[in-house]
């Protein structure tokens, strides 16, 4: 019971702290990204595409190295585990999130975007009222699963001696030389945590079809 209130209590914390600060990077971040897949401009969505390919290519643990180590040594920039780990992952899942909204803007009817332009409105005001209010409900599943994704991702961390779960766990593991309590410690919180969220996600993503089956029935007069 003690290694389950140690971990809990200590490294649990910093895990969902990293995988909050590293969902809201990869989401604003990603977010930028994939809007400028919609660009009107070739150049723009090949250079969009060629930045999203290089950060989902990227393996997370060898961008945290590259942050942690290569830019603290040779950059001249100081950063700590938490602050290395959280761009990282930010960083690299910012190149599937930016996926999955350009895949939304197909959602969106060109007509709409070109009336919305005909009225006067920028780029930018158009992206807003009339693009941003139609893709929000068929990212929230994959809003969802990229979280529970970070949350196991953030066990990398321990590479650079992040206390999270993983690291911790190792931790109690030398400390007790109980390496099985602790390992089945460390997956009976993984899936608590991480079991309500999975089924958020499929709880939304069955709301969306019954709310897109619907829309796409038609109406007879």
């Amino acid at each position: 019971m003690d290694i389950y209130l140690d971990l809990i209590s200590k490294a649990l914390p910093v895990t969902l702290s990293v995988s909050a600060c590293a969902w809201l990077v990869a989401a604003v971040l990603g977010l930028g990204l994939g809007l400028l897949g919609g660009s009107r401009h070739r150049a723009v969505r090949e250079g969009q595409f060629f930045v999203s390919t290089v950060l989902r290519g990227m393996p997370e643990v060898l961008a945290i190295y590259l942050l942690f180590f290569g830019l603290t040594d040779y950059g001249g920039m100081d950063f700590s585990p938490f602050s290395a780990t959280v761009v990282a992952l930010g960083l690299t899942q910012a190149g599937f999130w930016s996926e999955a909204v350009r895949g939304t803007l197909d959602l969106v009817p060109l007509r709409q975007r070109e009336a919305g332009q005909s009225l006067g409105l920028s780029a930018l005001q158009v992206h807003r009222h009339v693009v941003l209010p139609q893709i929000v409900q068929p990212l929230l599943a994959p809003a969802l699963n990229m979280f529970v994704a970070l949350m196991k991702l953030t066990a990398i961390a321990a590479a650079v001696g992040l206390p999270e779960l993983l690291h911790s766990g190792r931790a109690e593991m030398d400390r007790t030389y109980q390496v099985i309590p602790v390992v089945i410690a460390l997956a009976v919180i993984y899936v608590v945590v991480t079991l309500p969220l999975t089924h958020l996600v499929g709880a939304v993503e069955r709301r969306s079809r019954s709310r897109s089956t619907q829309e796409s029935m038609p109406v007879f007069s």
